[in-house]
């Protein structure tokens, strides 16, 4: 035992001395230990879950139908149907090399029975082309393509309790539709309590219905959209708004940062401060219990500065710890810890991506606050002299 104890030290001596007394430090206080790495844990996670939700919506043009969007190019919408011609506007739309294809689409408000609860009331999206085409998806089966499938929403889904394959009733324009389940998808729009018809299910009906009230647009090439815009509001300026896609999004992505990313930054802004504090007053009370140790370094030539950062090395191995245990938490377990949240928004998985560099960079913050923390709180060291030190 005698000589494996003395293998040991023979290995810690090896260390540079700051870093010896910086260890020592570690082990000695155990609970101020654990409390540096909670407190860097805790902001870690809140600054990188942070800029993860951040990064998500700003490249929510790629994930878009992850979020329950289409993903075409332009979207045109009819504002004024009496000086509208869908005919005309199809024909400048063919006539256009630039355009790949486009579909039309048209919301009803659908009512469906719950059995012994009230009916749900909810936003029924009629196609007149191609869901798939335009962008949309679905979690799981596909989109209808036919006048007696329908694909719901996850929260209609949970509110019938209604699965692929099974039949649903729904009232469109008081007229009764039973449709098979071909989908199910998440969407923040309406929180999920949506779903999707072509306009084949309308035609069972009213078989010249012919949907025009918003346009999507395929491009061959999407640098082309704006211009395309600007010819289509000089064309049609008395009857339609057309803007691109990227247009929509912004406007969510403001109104979700207003909500969500700026509340989320003040309160990682406020656990920075506080880990500051709090490890500026545990390190403190640790430099004055070690007073005598650290005056007798200081008498035997060691200078203020080294002493100081010995003890700052400490808190950073532990701050480091912290921050890697925070951006594990951030990225992995606070999403799943929200699941029965933004479940009710809509969304059975949030579509997160990841800006490595940047998530990284973001959980060092918390690290760097704890060592400051850490350093001003040995400024007495510096100032004080060995022989006070020792005596106090």
């Amino acid at each position: 035992r005698r000589r494996s104890s003395s293998s040991r030290l023979f290995r810690l001596s090896n260390l540079p001395i700051q870093l010896q007394i910086g260890l020592k430090s570690i082990t000695k206080s155990l609970k101020s230990s654990i409390l540096i790495i909670a407190l860097t844990s805790i902001t870690s996670s809140i600054l990188v879950f942070s800029v993860v939700i951040l990064n998500s919506f700003i490249s929510i043009k790629e994930t878009s139908p992850s979020w329950g969007y289409d993903a075409s190019h332009v979207v045109v919408t009819v504002f004024n149907k009496e000086t509208f011609s869908k005919k005309r506007f199809e024909d400048f739309l063919l006539e256009d090399e630039r355009i790949k294809d486009y579909a039309w689409l048209d919301q009803f408000t659908g009512v469906l029975p719950n059995d012994n609860n009230s009916p749900l009331n909810i936003s029924v999206n009629v196609i007149e082309g191609s869901f798939d085409a335009v962008g949309y998806e679905t979690m799981f089966g596909r989109n209808p393509v036919s006048k007696n499938e329908i694909a719901i929403g996850i929260n209609v889904a949970r509110s019938l309790n209604k699965n692929i394959g099974d039949i649903v009733e729904v009232y469109i324009e008081g007229k009764q539709h039973f449709l098979i389940i071909t989908g199910i998808y998440q969407s923040i729009a309406n929180m999920s309590n949506s779903a999707r018809i072509s306009a084949d299910v309308i035609k069972v009906y009213n078989a010249t219905y012919s949907a025009s009230e918003i346009s999507m647009m395929n491009l061959l090439d999407v640098t082309s959209a704006p211009q395309i815009v600007e010819d289509l509001n000089a064309h049609f300026n008395s009857s339609i708004s057309a803007v691109t896609q990227q247009v929509l999004l912004d406007a969510v992505f403001k109104e979700v940062v207003a909500v969500l990313v700026i509340p989320l930054s003040i309160v990682g802004f406020l656990f920075i401060i506080v880990t500051c504090i709090i490890i500026f007053s545990v390190s403190r009370i640790n430099v004055r219990k070690e007073s005598s140790t650290y005056g007798i370094y200081k008498s035997i030539g060691m200078t203020s500065p080294n002493i100081r950062w010995s003890i700052t090395s400490g808190i950073l191995i532990l701050s480091i710890f912290g921050a890697i245990g925070g951006f594990i938490t951030g990225i992995k377990l606070i999403p799943l810890a929200l699941h029965s949240i933004i479940l009710e928004y809509g969304l059975l998985e949030l579509p997160l991506v990841i800006n490595w560099p940047m998530s990284i960079g973001i959980s060092l913050v918390s690290v760097m606050a704890a060592c400051f923390g850490g350093w001003v709180s040995t400024k007495v060291i510096a100032k004080t002299s060995p022989r006070i030190l020792i005596v106090e």
